[in-house]
């Protein structure tokens, strides 16, 4: 990705924006429920240059293929989305955005924190500023499923499923996140389509599923390989609701189950 002066931008507005109810969460205009159609009318007054891959799973028996992600990428961010499927509405069930900073654009730890906490209130919890000098600091604020603000520390297997992921590993690592291995692997889509909610690689789901959440995770910044203490390079943030994603893929691999299995099963006998 190139340097990008729109977020940086973001992030000083944000800190200068009094908003009167943080909880309603949302990324560039976008909320979590919302429209597809109007979601993409958003992102394109946020960014017209993002170049769009949808990503689809084809069965036998449907009508058309099912499409649960979006890929946006271009001038400096890019912005991964999941979408509910058939039967429910098209619409947004998460969002991941990514921006990338170089040069002058490059934003201290301490302003992006601060401008994200002005937007979404009080932060339940926060890995700290030292957690940049390993290499990443991770911020949260999280709802329960009434809507209120709880302070807790998100367990890592909670983190790993579907409707909370944000980073895979760099290639060859075991520790380092990729700030841009963003995108919910194809085989862990499906599984969501074919076993439901509570999946082989979403096995804990149920139990993570109260909680609507803001996930800021920020990157060091390095030059020539050498890290700047307090500039942050990434910045990757994750909106996602348990409930919402509980509720719109159960009700897909419910109809997964009487379309295309069904018509599996008739053609296999």
């Amino acid at each position: 990705m190139k340097s990008t002066v729109t977020g940086l931008l973001f992030v000083l507005a944000a800190a200068a924006q009094d908003v009167s109810n943080p909880n309603k969460f949302e990324l560039a205009g976008i909320r979590l429920g919302m429209p597809f159609k109007e979601a993409m009318t958003a992102l394109r007054t946020h960014n017209a240059n993002l170049r769009l891959a949808p990503e689809s799973a084809s069965y036998p028996g449907l009508p058309s293929a099912l499409t649960y992600g979006l890929n946006a990428v271009g001038q400096g961010e890019g912005f991964y989305f999941l979408v509910t499927m058939p039967p429910n509405e098209t619409a947004i069930s998460k969002v991941t955005w990514v921006s990338h900073f170089t040069g002058e654009t490059i934003p201290t730890q301490d302003a992006v924190v601060a401008g994200l906490a002005r937007k979404y209130g009080p932060i339940s919890w926060d890995t700290g500023p030292g957690a940049l000098m390993v290499g990443t600091r991770d911020v949260f604020w999280i709802d329960d499923e009434q809507g209120n603000r709880v302070k807790l520390q998100p367990q890592p297997r909670c983190l790993g499923q579907s409707m909370f992921y944000m980073n895979g590993l760099k290639q060859g690592s075991r520790n380092q996140w990729d700030p841009v291995n963003v995108r919910l692997p194809a085989s862990a889509a499906r599984l969501r389509i074919e076993q439901g909610f509570v999946n082989r690689e979403d096995p804990v789901a149920q139990q993570c599923s109260p909680y609507t959440m803001i996930h800021a995770r920020l990157f060091k910044a390095s030059v020539m390989g050498v890290r700047v203490p307090n500039l942050i390079e990434y910045r990757v943030l994750v909106m996602g609701s348990g409930p919402l994603d509980r509720k719109t893929t159960q009700a897909t691999h419910e109809y997964w189950l009487k379309t295309a299995k069904a018509a599996s099963s008739l053609t296999s006998k």
